[in-house]
């Protein structure tokens, strides 16, 4: 994010569209900035702070990848392996926030961004930690230039 001010800017533009400049900005406020949503999703796709998951068991024989997996084996699913699939996610190095963008501009939930892993193993606190970054971001955007 630092090297890129001007997706600070947009976000700034965005926060003072929607909130004006001095309210103060809150949970209510993050279904109406897309846009800062967006960069959410980005940082955490790019700079996955757990790139490797609990170590998880197979409850079947399964193929994978062309690989026979027996069943009871230990597997650690690898999010990065995800997260930076040029397939998901064209171009997956680069920073592009408007990937989690639809068209007319509203935020896309993308089923292959999993920060949080999937199933039933998915992180028990991503709703609250969802916030708390949206609030941190959103506010340090806003009130510095990072």
């Amino acid at each position: 994010l630092i090297h890129h001010p001007e997706v600070q800017q947009r976000m700034r533009e965005e926060m003072d569209t929607v909130v004006g400049r001095f309210e103060s900005i809150t949970s209510a406020h993050r279904a109406q900035l897309p846009y800062c949503g967006a960069v959410l999703m980005e940082l955490q796709r790019l700079v996955n702070i757990v790139p490797l998951n609990l170590p998880r068991t197979t409850t079947r024989d399964v193929t994978i990848g062309g690989y026979s997996v027996s069943k009871g084996t230990a597997i650690m699913p690898q999010i990065s392996s995800i997260l930076y699939d040029a397939k998901i996610f064209p171009d997956p190095h680069a920073f592009k926030p408007d990937r989690f963008l639809t068209e007319d501009g509203k935020l896309n939930n993308v089923d292959e961004w999993i920060p949080f892993s999937l199933g039933a193993r998915r992180c028990p606190g991503e709703s609250l930690a969802k916030m708390e970054l949206f609030l941190f971001l959103t506010n340090l955007v806003r009130n510095f230039e990072v």
